[in-house]
């Protein structure tokens, strides 16, 4: 018991040398740098804990909690990285960590070069250290393609554009020098299944990374949630699929892919077929899909969609 008190006391002080000596190089200098001798400490602390890690990890895991009531989301940032180091198996800890840099940190910055370098962060994080930490984790491509499919891929944020901007610039500098990189083969893989895709765009990149944690055979809710990220990324990809703006002027601008349609289709139908609760998500995706096509002139492709919305039983209707 004594030994385990010493412990507590030890992760006590860790914590707190953590929210308070390396805060203020971490707001100036972003959360992937660090001294030569920082590191070496890091290492050496980490060793002597032997099999006591288990013990630090939940301190410090309170310590985050209190963090995140408080909104210290830059002492949190550098906690999370111990938490990370202690406990490397943990895909929640890093899937915590991730969301952290990109929104709530990025959130904090007022500025849009800031804000960029917070999103990254929260992608390389998970791209560069969780995935290879745990590659059989099919959660961390869940969340990996969260941040390009709803942080990049919506408006919620007032920087989304400069986002989307950065991704669409991205794609054209040469392979070695991307801060977005794929695949090629998953890519060759989703093109064969789906057709041309511009990977300009973020729901691009969303249907990568779930189809890399698709390919682990997931089951249950990890193999539901993925397969639900590409169709709903496909689906988005229908009406904005193609870019069409300026990315030297600034100007972010998209148009409808419509050879997407059938593929789409396809991909719902099986989705359809493993979990039955899809089938209400792909009539309402059908309806929806019929009445665009059918304002945007696309007759025979509209006539198609509203025939199988209505083999399936017609438009979902609204709860009383």
């Amino acid at each position: 018991m004594r030994v385990r008190a010493i412990m507590f006391a030890l992760a006590l002080a860790i914590a707190s040398a953590l929210a308070g000596g390396s805060l203020q190089r971490l707001r100036a200098a972003g959360a992937a740098e660090r001294s030569a001798s920082e590191t070496t400490w890091v290492r050496y602390v980490m060793v002597g804990l032997g099999g006591f890690r288990g013990v630090i990890s939940e301190v410090l895991w309170l310590r985050a909690d209190r963090l995140q009531e408080q909104g210290r989301y830059f002492e949190l940032a550098q906690l999370a990285e111990w938490i990370n180091a202690l406990d490397p198996r943990a895909a929640d800890a890093w899937a915590f960590s991730a969301w952290n840099l990109a929104y709530n940190i990025g959130a904090m910055t007022p500025d849009v070069e800031s804000k960029l370098h917070w999103l990254h962060a929260g992608i390389s994080l998970l791209r560069d250290k969780a995935i290879p930490a745990n590659p059989t984790a099919p959660s961390l491509y869940r969340e990996l393609g969260w941040l390009y499919q709803n942080k990049i891929g919506t408006a919620d944020d007032p920087a989304n554009v400069a986002y989307k901007l950065d991704l669409a610039a991205d794609a054209t500098r040469p392979s070695g020098e991307r801060l977005h990189p794929l695949d090629p083969a998953t890519m060759a893989e989703i093109e064969a299944r789906f057709g041309a895709i511009d990977w300009r765009l973020p729901h691009a990149h969303a249907i990568h990374w779930a189809w890399r944690g698709l390919a682990l055979n997931p089951t249950g809710f990890d193999r539901e949630s993925l397969r639900r990220m590409v169709h709903q990324s496909l689906a988005t990809l229908i009406l904005s699929g193609k870019f069409t703006g300026d990315v030297e002027k600034g100007k972010w601008s998209v148009g409808p892919d419509w050879a997407l349609v059938r593929p789409t289709m396809a991909f719902f139908e099986e989705s359809m077929v493993e979990s039955p609760f899809e089938g209400r998500i792909y009539r309402i995706f059908l309806e929806a899909l019929g009445k665009r096509l059918e304002s945007e002139g696309e007759d025979a492709l509209a006539k198609e969609v509203e025939r199988r919305l209505y083999e399936l039983g017609g438009p979902i209707e609204e709860e009383p």
